[in-house]
């Protein structure tokens, strides 16, 4: 099972970690969180194999159940082999026979971060931080979504992890599961947008970081990002991004793409080039184009040419 994934094809990475092969509960016994409706992925730059995931919305209503939600989990993979491979047995909070790591989303003040619609992670390695957001809004409610970050866990001791900032943001009802950073900055793709509004699928929002945590921030429209040839802009529906050295990937349900801009731009110059032409790449996981239910896509570290990690929301890796 290879690790890399390039243009030339895909390969399906073993195991398999949802609730049929890995239950979370059986019985009276529960065995810790698994990969079922993963949502977000993204690659450590301190622990070399290591991928950070997490998952959206509540999920079972039992308090315990809901309570692997509010997690971070990490799984690593083999540098040499390209494998998965289990954490030592030392570690605690592991599932999934093992291969699953999972770590405690706190606020700052030890409270649990509400998983309401948690869709992407992503990752700032200057300040050695992740960002999570609860920034899905399938019924596109006018509600504030709301941005966390966090102090990078070490996946071998820590148990939880607290935000050192939160803050809101008002962006119209718009739903998105693609953050990625520009320059420490989040940003989001709208992947769908309530009638009537003047945001389109495809574009990108700024979320600029405010000088007081407790205000609510508004969204910055910046360039839309053009769809692959071919697909009109009402089936172009982002499920996951990450962007590293001027490329952007973006995943779709039933393939992924990549834009290309010069490295050495930066802020909104960076996302107008990006948006300027169609995906230099643009692949399906499957010959048939079927849908995977992909939701979930990240850039390995160390880089290897272009290579990638993507997971479905059946916790399949690609």
């Amino acid at each position: 099972m290879a690790l890399l994934m390039r243009e030339e094809g895909v390969t399906k990475l073993q195991p398999v970690m949802n609730n049929d092969t890995f239950p979370e509960q059986t019985g009276e016994t529960y065995h810790g969180a698994n990969l079922h409706e993963a949502s977000g992925i993204v690659a450590s730059h301190q622990h070399p194999g290591v991928f950070w995931i997490i998952r959206d919305g509540i999920g079972n209503p039992d308090p315990v159940r809901i309570g692997y939600r509010r997690t971070v989990l990490a799984v690593r993979f083999d540098q040499g082999s390209g494998k998965l491979v289990r954490w030592p047995e030392a570690v605690a909070q592991t599932s999934c026979d093992g291969y699953v790591k999972y770590v405690y989303l706190k606020r700052s003040d030890g409270t649990a971060v509400p998983n309401i619609d948690i869709e992407d992670v992503a990752l700032d390695p200057a300040k050695k931080c992740l960002w999570l957001g609860n920034i899905g809004n399938n019924p596109h409610q006018d509600k504030p979504g709301e941005l966390f970050r966090f102090p990078e866990p070490d996946p071998l001791r820590d148990n939880e992890v607290r935000a050192d900032l939160a803050y809101r943001y008002s962006a119209s009802g718009i739903n998105s599961e693609s953050l990625f950073l520009v320059d420490g900055v989040p940003h989001l793709v709208v992947k769908t947008a309530p009638s009537g509004s003047t945001l389109r699928q495809g574009q990108v929002l700024k979320l600029p970081v405010p000088a007081d945590p407790g205000a609510v921030v508004d969204a910055v429209p910046l360039s839309v990002l053009q769809p692959p040839n071919g697909i009109p802009e009402r089936n172009y529906k982002p499920t996951g991004a990450d962007l590293r050295d001027g490329k952007l990937l973006v995943a779709m349900a039933n393939g992924w793409l990549r834009y290309e801009a010069d490295s050495a731009l930066h802020g909104g110059a960076l996302v107008e080039a990006l948006a300027s032409a169609p995906p230099k790449v643009h692949r399906y996981w499957e010959p048939d184009h079927s849908l995977v239910a992909t939701e979930a896509i990240a850039w390995t570290h160390p880089p290897l040419a272009d290579s990638f990690l993507s997971l479905s929301e059946t916790g399949q890796f690609r």
